[in-house]
């Protein structure tokens, strides 16, 4: 009889898990809106070959969740990659804005994973053939071991620039 209700008690307890299984690096607030917006979607799977790249490389950051101050106001900002429950094909960047009213949400094109650039890191634009440093922190998303574009925050809207070739 224990048995049987310690697996009720858990399949119960998990009914009421969030949508979004989330580590520490979105705050309540977004991962609010991340389990009522966006009920249809879940974090995006990462190959292990890059969560074991990140783990070594970059163990303040996620392949699918990054926080940074994308347009430079100071406020910490996040951005996931999130893949449509129905189809693993289907995989989109959501990023969270801090505003004064909560977070604006804008939606930006996603690969394999992402990751964040440092304001005042160098970078280098593929297409403009030359060397930059960043204004702000920017959202890297990257096309594993082939080419990466970064959103940056420019005149109000995200502007993506190869910078991984």
């Amino acid at each position: 009889m224990k048995i049987t209700i310690s697996a009720f008690a858990l399949v119960f307890l998990c009914s009421f898990t969030p949508i979004f299984a989330q580590t520490a690096v979105i705050s309540v607030d977004a991962q609010r809106i991340l389990d009522t917006k966006f009920r249809s979607w879940r974090l995006a799977e990462v190959k292990k070959e890059i969560v074991d790249f990140y783990k070594r490389e970059f163990p303040y950051e996620q392949p699918n969740s990054i926080k940074g101050d994308w347009n430079g106001d100071g406020k910490i900002d996040y951005a996931v990659q999130l893949q449509n429950r129905q189809s693993s094909e289907s995989q989109i960047i959501v990023v969270l804005m801090k505003s004064r009213s909560g977070f604006d949400t804008y939606f930006l094109e996603a690969a394999d994973c992402i990751g964040s650039e440092k304001k005042g890191s160098k970078g280098y634009n593929f297409d403009a053939q030359q060397s930059f440093r960043y204004k702000h922190d920017a959202i890297f998303s990257a096309i594993w071991e082939k080419a990466g574009t970064t959103y940056i925050w420019e005149k109000g809207r995200f502007r993506g620039i190869l910078t991984s070739d």
